[in-house]
């Protein structure tokens, strides 16, 4: 599952950036706030049938009720979206482009909701390979498609039909393992607690909605669709990173601590695991993050070439900051469920939509720009950050001084490769080198070079020691 997730970033990443080459900032603002829009309805209309699904016995179909109710669901929630849209199209009727791209749109909502009920029942029955590579293949067509589009000229619906295609790819090769497309059945008993249920879980996928395209939207009611296009496309490079390098060490935190939760002495056991996965974290996000702040500049100007996206590169800085603001929230699912303290996950996760949520607000109404409201998701990961370690030492007694002294000269390491950094720019502006992939491979030898100059052993006796508890776990 770990692979697949990356995978998904990196195809969403390399279409964007390839959309961000063909297509103007108005156009990928565009996209994005119109397929936001339409990701919220789907992630209302989804809510709850995997769930379902999953809680019922193995070796039994669940009831057709539930795969009817999402069907239902679906279909509800894509004629909401059509009516609303054909009201709001009498008030903005000069925006062709952007009703097109939204109508297009809204046919991904029923098979997403659909294939949700199959994912459902392939989880149950541990068939998580065969869940992973559905989502690698759907997502790989879809960006070819995508790709394709882009590069024949067909604009901004190239994006629409990459969506199309990854949601129809998913459904079918869903319903193709699962098997499972029952006769039409409602049990009135079984459609109120399905409803029930699915509506509990709404305020979550709101959460995560907020925590996706929460800073998109309020980005395009304080300023327009270039800065959300801007923007846009800065958060995804940023996260995309971050997720690539999230992803394998959540699946260690998740492993060593279950593992630690199972020993005699649990409190102990997961402080120590938590500690050490902290810190081993710490080696690693700091100097990244640091990093791509520095060479975000360069960066750009390779995936994206000279032009209007180089005002991007301050985005793509501050917000690589934030991400590093905000990864101690990596390990807090894993830690509060071991500790049987998971109704606090929800509550934690509520807090931060509504800390960034918040910030964003505040910023774009005082100083109404992309810069500082991507200065304003530091503040928020800051705040975020602070929650989640008191919410953590409250329930587990980890030694914070401790990790707060290894993430100190993991810090002091990430300075000092900041500085050789800064010294090689100079010498590289100095030789007049302007050739920006040359400028990378200075910056990535360079700073890799003097952060494990500087730091020594420490990094890798952490490094083995979280290794030898991951391989513990595993036996």
């Amino acid at each position: 599952m770990t692979w697949s997730r990356v995978l998904v970033q990196l195809c969403g990443l390399a279409i964007l950036i390839i959309a961000a080459r063909v297509l103007r900032q108005e156009e990928i603002g565009t996209f994005t706030l119109m397929s936001s829009a339409v990701v919220l309805a789907l992630r209302l209309s989804e809510a709850g049938w995997a769930e379902l699904a999953i809680a019922t016995p193995q070796q039994t179909s669940p009831s057709a009720t539930i795969f009817w109710c999402a069907v239902t669901f679906g279909a509800g929630m894509s004629v909401t979206l059509l009516i609303i849209g054909l009201m709001l199209q009498l008030v903005w009727s000069n925006q062709t482009g952007v009703w097109t791209v939204y109508y297009a749109l809204i046919p991904t909502i029923l098979p997403n909701s659909i294939a949700t009920c199959q994912f459902g029942i392939l989880v149950r029955d541990g068939r998580l390979t065969a869940l992973a590579v559905t989502q690698a293949i759907a997502e790989i067509l879809g960006t070819t498609v995508g790709v394709f589009f882009l590069f024949t000229g067909a604009g901004l619906l190239s994006l629409v039909y990459a969506r199309l295609v990854t949601a129809l790819t998913t459904v079918v090769i869903a319903v193709a393992l699962v098997k499972w497309v029952p006769k039409p059945n409602f049990d009135r008993g079984k459609v109120i607690e399905a409803f029930r249920y699915a509506s509990s879980l709404i305020g979550a996928r709101v959460v995560g909605f907020i925590n996706g395209y929460g800073a998109e939207f309020l980005i395009g009611a304080f300023l327009g669709l270039r800065e959300v296009g801007q923007y846009r496309v800065a958060s995804r490079i940023a996260g995309a990173v971050a997720e690539v390098i999230y992803e394998p060490l959540r699946v260690v935190a998740w492993r060593t601590i279950a593992a630690a939760g199972q020993r005699a002495d649990r409190e102990r056991e997961v402080a120590l695991c938590l500690e050490s996965t902290i810190t081993v974290g710490s080696f690693i996000y700091i100097p990244l993050f640091l990093g791509l702040s520095f060479v975000a500049p360069d960066l750009l100007a390779v995936v994206l070439g000279r032009g209007e996206w180089l005002a991007a590169a301050p985005i793509v800085s501050i917000l690589a900051i934030a991400k590093l603001f905000g990864v101690l929230f990596l390990y807090t699912e894993s830690t509060l469920t071991v500790m049987h303290k998971h109704h606090w996950i929800p509550r934690l996760a509520l807090s931060s939509a509504f800390l960034s949520l918040g910030c964003t607000s505040i910023t774009g109404v005082f100083f109404p720009s992309t810069v500082a409201i991507a200065w304003a998701q530091i503040v928020a990961s800051g705040l975020i950050g602070m929650s989640v370690a008191l919410a953590l030492r409250r329930f587990v007694p980890w030694r914070m001084r401790a990790v707060l002294t290894s993430v100190a000269r993991a810090a002091i390491g990430g300075l000092a490769m900041l500085s050789i950094l800064w010294v090689a720019k100079t010498g590289l502006n100095a030789s007049g080198i302007s050739a920006e992939p040359v400028r990378l491979l200075v910056y990535v030898i360079c700073g890799a070079g003097s952060f494990v100059a500087v730091m020594g052993k420490e990094p890798w006796i952490h490094l083995r020691q979280l290794v030898a508890s991951h391989r513990h776990a595993n036996r």
